[in-house]
């Protein structure tokens, strides 16, 4: 494993750049010849205490109902009790016979 060397003009091109981010990390590590190595400026710009704005993480895309709402949902249609939580086994048989009623 090879050492990086981080001379004073690179760290000058980062402080430059404060507050660094992902993009900026990865454009310098290409500037500096270092391939991959965008969490190592990452790192030395921590290191060295150059602000860095985390990436935010993606947020969920909802791709249908929740389990608890299916379970509010199949209360209701067969007009079972409504309460907190999973179906407990009276409630699927209740279910199970419905389904086999019409179908």
């Amino acid at each position: 494993m090879s050492s990086i060397q981080y001379t004073d003009q690179r760290i000058e091109r980062m402080r430059a750049e404060a507050p660094l981010n992902y993009a900026k990390a990865q454009s310098l590590a290409s500037e500096f010849g270092l391939t991959g190595g965008y969490r190592s400026v990452i790192a030395k710009a921590i290191s060295l205490g150059i602000p860095y704005e985390k990436k935010q993480p993606a947020s969920p895309t909802k791709s249908g109902p929740t389990k608890s709402e299916l379970a509010s949902q199949i209360r209701e249609a067969l007009k079972l009790a409504d309460r907190e939580g999973d179906l407990n086994k009276s409630e699927y048989l209740s279910i199970l016979e419905a389904i086999r009623a019409n179908g």
